[in-house]
């Protein structure tokens, strides 16, 4: 079954169609299967990757990054194209993390609208790590200027 990556704002985002974005990834409206009540923040939309579901972007499977399968394939959160995909969401995240300095990232299976498993919170430039892979079932508050906050107070 396919994972969604529910992105959730404190205020509406534009919505972004694979043809704008050469197919890298798109942010749908709200997601057909609901949106979980762990979500803190009023507008909620569905991220998808190059693949068309969440599935293409790196992902950990019980805290392991995913390995070859038994043909040899590298599944598809792993491939070059996945980690583009993911590069070009966060490029979009960084103009919309800019303007509203916080959102939520929770990726589920497709259906899944129970509590998370784990629940985080990061700075925006975690993001943009090589090393960096979403957690099925985590719900992930991304602060953008976090670390600079921090140093104020």
């Amino acid at each position: 079954m396919c994972t969604v990556l529910y992105l959730a704002t404190p205020k509406a985002v534009r919505l972004v169609s694979y043809e704008q974005t050469h197919g890298m990834f798109e942010i749908r409206g709200t997601p057909p299967a609901g949106v979980p009540g762990c979500l803190s923040y009023p507008h909620v939309v569905d991220a998808g990757s190059h693949t068309g579901c969440s599935c293409g972007f790196p992902q950990q499977w019980h805290g392991i990054s995913l390995p070859p399968d038994d043909y040899g394939d590298v599944p598809y959160s792993l491939e070059p194209r996945s980690k583009a995909s993911f590069r070009a969401f966060v490029g979009f995240l960084s103009n919309t993390l800019e303007r509203q300095h916080s959102c939520e990232l929770y990726l589920v299976q497709y259906g899944d609208i129970d509590a998370p498993d784990s629940v985080s919170e990061i700075d925006f430039s975690e993001l943009a790590l090589p090393s960096f892979r979403l957690r099925e079932g985590e719900l992930i508050g991304v602060h953008y200027g976090k670390s600079n906050q921090d140093q104020v107070q």
